[in-house]
């Protein structure tokens, strides 16, 4: 049972009910805040009662286009996200991983295209996958049609639906080859498309949920969940164990000597990470597990349309909508419009048709009515991303692309652009299919839909837990075999995958086909790399419902220089025969195997190759719309996305790439749309550089791009001396460490750390006026208390006043702090906190001179911080400049959540002392999110069961006492928030240090707000603790502990 969400904005007559709250994944920490202050985030200078005017429009949500839609919502934008299909994200066939296949021939999102491998029609309908259109009407696949059929083309599936193709694939998430990033870095001389700097693309949009949390190179807290198959499937299966055998044996591992009928077993031979952020892993050959977007829990498709719901139905707390991304589906974009006044046409918005099925790529659009239409604004940019198919199409409708096909169909040139629609890329694959005299035991139960019931599937609706719903949980995808052919250029070049199937390529109906029994199985090989660029999208018409005219100049009809189609078609021989060697060396330990496909086909070399010829296909087309050089006139895209020869037009989807990247096109796709929201956001931040304090926020995300990632740590842990840590060190921390002696101790590293973010800090607090000074002010305070309590403690002990001075944190530092060292008494020492600190002001009333002695010095220390807390929360929440404002609404989250953490280690910190309850209830911050209700309870807490159920109201504290798993016997007595499960387990406080972190991450994802200063300063000290840590544990040869350090980036 469903119940409805409105928080989508619909816009125009389209209603759909599959936007709803039955979506309840929470990919991003900030998605599910709860916030008090502010009803919506839309930018001041927008908030127009238009609703046809946006500061970005987005055309189409998939890969490219549907995280970035997102993204620049989150940054605070008003997006549209249009998508000509609607939403099937609640339906079974997109649902269950194992029904991918069907999922591509589900009539409510399908798209079919009919394409050519050959232009040749005599040679293209040798294919037996050729389809014919007969007198009837029906659809004919294979070599003989019926007289009078008329040919379509090879059928290319696609989906037109929210998210996407994502809603169809087979859910492979495998990293690219950092050659193919180098590549588009070396074309353009933009740096920024480094392997080295996209990496943290893939960490950011990950969470991985198959490795440790320490593992550098993968991500864990971002909207794309990944997970692997779990193994004691194939466990239970004789027949897929000695397949799995076979390919280790074709791949010279030997493993008929291991014990693999077990789960331990098998892990050992498939226990490489295929997406391992070290050196070497990009020629590495082997078998794999193959990471797919399969959601850990409830076994089920993840990808980007989650995403958009979490964005677009994301609440404040008094139920306004957060974000600003409106959804307008069943929409089709006609046409990009453009202001021509100026010296350089600008996109100003799109023109569409409303209406369901109205793209001719779409079954059902023959019987749809021609649509209702209507047009769109957009202040900012107008993005493209429709795929290679669409994106060219839609810059050719609009009058970008090669003017001699424009004027061919009277369509006005805006710009020439010869690139557009040409450099049509794809992966070559054909299959090896072969027959076995018993079933496959994982699959011989399932129906796949055809007939009910299906056990598979009723397994997977009801079984609970990810270890017992079975096949269906699958993608069906059992081991992948990655191998460099003796033509690959570098890295290598095929990858070939297994699955119980009688799968021989796409063509209507093969999902029933393909899965009509239970005892075939398929090597898929697919060739990676190619060296064919020759295909082409062109116009088929004016029309925009019409599909264009696709190209795809197969082999020796396509790029031929050095012999460019014989050494793809020789790798993809080779492919084959090693498929056919894995059959060979297969075990019958539950039934043989005869090779049914190609079979007697292709015996020798010679056949073998023809037959690839004819029957090869492909199913990532991309590289229509390519990002090159400036002098390349070729070049449709500069590095920044942006369409060459206009203003305010953007593609971002498969269709940029110049060379088709990696084995498997969406997560290179998934990570270059992240690339894009950090290009457009920070050329919308450029616009407003000196607005509000923008230079100094300009200034500071500089900063952050300085900040150690996880691949540095990475390389920080793997150094023998502090003199290596210094060297690792120097790029980021350049002339500060100059001066440390050789191999310096950790304490003058740390020391020489904590200057440069002091000098940094300080840098832009002589840059900051009005509202933002104070705000910076504020950030001091903290350290200020510290120091305060440090020259207390040491007077009253009296201790050397130069140590104590030293000892204080320079951030802390006030002209009058050494006068706090001079006083003889106690009251002197009030006295002087009241007339010559900065924190005066929370001294007075609060506490007097009986309060400054030893015992009492803690309770000093959190009334100082209490009063601190609430007085910078009333700050921002009041200040004209900050109230209501991103500033405001982000700060107060980060000060909840700080007054929060306080009242809970106060509480736990209490436990075995004299500090009874009346005296902690009076440290507790007046605000947050446990306030009052739960902070109330703390105050009445006995023991740390009483605190887990103060603080259950909150999801994530809750989650912090479950993952910590406190208890009675755990020892904590006194208590603190290290809690009692061991050195080698995450600690409460670590779990509040790992959620602050994840809270100054966020606020960088976010424009026009001086927040990003304070979460800057707060990661900045993160990264000294951890380099600290790092020193230390080398220091000390204790490097088993080395990877307990908190990583951001």
């Amino acid at each position: 049972m469903r119940a409805t969400l409105a928080l989508i904005t619909l816009l125009g007559g389209t209603t759909v009910s599959a936007l709803t709250s039955a979506h309840r994944h929470s990919h991003n920490k900030f998605h599910r805040r709860d916030d008090n202050n502010i009803t919506q985030t839309i930018r001041a200078d927008n908030s127009t009662t238009d609703p046809t005017a946006y500061d970005y429009v987005v055309v189409g949500s998939g890969p490219g286009g549907g995280p970035l839609a997102s993204r620049l919502a989150i940054a605070g934008y008003r997006v549209l996200l249009i998508e000509a299909g609607d939403d099937q994200g609640e339906a079974t066939w997109q649902q269950v991983p194992a029904l991918q296949l069907q999922a591509t021939e589900f009539t409510p999102m399908r798209w079919d295209y009919f394409v050519n491998h050959y232009q040749d029609l005599a040679r293209q309908e040798q294919d037996s996958k050729m389809v014919w259109k007969t007198l009837s009407g029906d659809e004919y696949v294979g070599n003989s049609p019926p007289s009078g059929s008329t040919p379509l083309g090879i059928w290319y599936p696609r989906t037109g639906t929210l998210g996407g193709c994502s809603a169809h694939n087979a859910m492979i998430t495998i990293y690219p080859h950092e050659s193919d990033w180098n590549n588009i870095a070396s074309i353009t001389g933009d740096s920024s498309w480094s392997a080295g700097n996209m990496r943290k693309y893939f960490e950011r949009l990950e969470r991985c949920r198959y490795l440790p949390n320490s593992v550098v190179g993968h991500g864990f807290d971002g909207w794309y969940e990944t997970s692997l198959t779990e193994l004691s499937l194939a466990v239970e299966d004789q027949k897929l164990l000695s397949l799995i055998i076979a390919a280790g044996t074709a791949m010279g591992k030997g493993l008929l000597g291991m014990v693999l009928n077990t789960v331990a077993g098998l892990g050992e031979v498939l226990l490489r990470d295929i997406n391992a952020g070290v050196p070497g892993r990009d020629s590495q050959e082997g078998l794999y597990q193959v990471p797919i977007a399969v959601t850990e829990v409830d076994k089920k498709r993840n990808g980007p349309r989650d995403f958009i719901l979490d964005t677009a139905n994301a609440v404040n707390a008094d139920g306004s909508r957060k974000y600003h991304l409106d959804v307008k589906l069943n929409t089709l974009v006609t046409k990009v419009r453009f202001d021509t006044s100026g010296s350089k046409p600008k996109a100003v918005g799109v023109d569409y048709l409303e209406g369901q099925s109205l793209y001719r790529a779409d079954p059902r659009a023959g019987s749809a009515a021609g649509g209702t239409p209507g047009s769109v604004n957009a202040s900012r940019e107008v993005i493209i991303s429709g795929g290679a198919f669409n994106s060219p199409q839609l810059l050719k409708l609009s009058g970008i692309g090669p003017a001699a096909e424009l004027s061919k169909f009277g369509i006005p040139v805006v710009v020439d652009l010869p690139g557009v629609g040409t450099n049509l890329q794809d992966r070559y694959e054909a299959t090896l299919v072969g027959d076995s005299n018993t079933d496959f035991a994982i699959t011989k139960d399932c129906t796949f839909l055809r007939t009910g019931p299906d056990p598979c599937l009723e397994q997977w609706q009801t079984q609970p837990g990810p270890f017992l719903k079975g096949t269906y949980a699958t993608n069906g995808i059992a081991i992948a075999v990655i191998k460099k052919s003796s033509v690959a250029d570098g890295d290598p070049d095929l990858l070939i995958s297994g699955a119980p199937a009688f799968f021989t390529g796409y063509h209507p109906g093969y999902s029933n086909e393909s899965l009509k029994d239970a005892h075939h199985w398929a090597w898929i090989v697919l060739k990676a790399h190619s060296r064919n660029s020759a295909g082409t999208i062109t116009l088929r018409s004016t029309d925009p419902r019409d599909t264009p005219v696709i190209n795809f100049n197969y082999f020796d009809t396509g790029i031929t220089t050095n012999d460019a189609d014989e050494k793809d078609l020789q790798a993809t021989y080779e492919g084959m025969e090693l498929s056919r060697k894995m059959f060979q060396d297969y075990i019958p330990l539950q039934g043989t195997f005869k090779e049914v496909w190609p079979g007697n086909n292709a015996t020798t070399e010679a056949q073998m190759k023809d037959w690839i010829k004819k029957e090869a296909w492909g199913h990532h087309a991309s590289c229509t719309c390519p990002i090159g050089a400036d002098d390349d006139k070729m070049a449709v895209l500069d590095s920044q996305f942006r369409v060459r020869g206009v203003d305010g037009l953007r593609v971002v989807d498969a269709s940029v790439f110049p060379k088709i990247p990696g084995f498997y096109i969406v997560l290179p796709t998934y990570m270059i749309s992240e690339k894009a929201a950090d290009v457009i956001l920070k050329d919308a931040a450029s616009l407003l550089f000196n607005v509000n304090g923008g230079y100094l926020e300009g200034i500071v995300r500089g900063y952050r791009n300085a900040l150690l990632t996880s691949t540095n740590y990475g390389n920080l842990t793997q150094c023998e001396t502090i003199e290596d840590v210094k060297t690792q060190l120097g790029p980021a921390y350049g002339e500060a460490l100059s001066n440390l002696p050789p191999n310096p101790s950790t304490s003058a590293l740390a020391s020489k750390t904590t200057e440069k973010l002091v000098a940094d800090f300080r840098y832009l607090q002589g840059q900051a006026t009005g509202s933002l000074a104070k705000f910076m002010e504020y950030l001091t305070y903290s350290y200020m208390i510290d120091n305060v309590a440090l020259l207390i403690t040491g007077t009253l002990h009296e201790r050397d006043t130069k140590e104590l001075l030293e000892r204080c944190h320079p951030l802390g530092w006030f002209e009058t702090m050494p006068v706090l060292c001079v006083a003889t008494n106690i009251e002197e020492l009030y006295n002087s906190v009241l007339i010559e600190t900065p924190l005066a002001p929370y001294f007075k009333g609060s506490l007097s001179h009986q309060d400054l002695d030893e015992l009492n010095i803690e309770i000093v220390r959190n009334t100082l911080y209490k009063n601190y807390l609430e007085d910078f929360y009333r700050f921002v929440n009041t200040d004209p400049e900050m109230a209501m404002t991103p500033t405001g609404e982000i700060m107060s989250e980060i000060l909840e959540f700080e007054a929060d953490r306080r009242a809970i280690n106060i509480t736990i910190n209490s436990f075995g002392t004299e500090l009874n309850k009346d005296q902690r209830k009076k440290l507790y911050p007046e605000f947050g999110k446990l306030y009052p209700e739960g902070m109330l309870m703390l105050s009445r807490a006995d023991d740390l069961e009483g605190v887990g159920l103060a603080v259950s109201g909150v999801g994530d504290y809750k989650r912090f006492f479950d993952e910590v798993g406190f208890n009675q016997s755990s020892g904590v007595g006194a208590g603190n928030m290290a809690g009692g499960a061991g050195s080698e387990s995450k600690s409460l406080e670590d779990m509040f240090y790992q959620k602050e972190m994840e809270f100054s991450k966020m606020v960088f994802t976010r424009q026009f707000t001086h927040a990003v200063i304070y979460a800057w300063v707060k990661l900045r000290e993160q990264e000294i603790r951890n380099i600290t840590w790092i020193a230390e544990c080398i220091a000390q040869n204790q490097k088993e502990r080395i990877g307990n350090y908190i990583s951001v980036f």
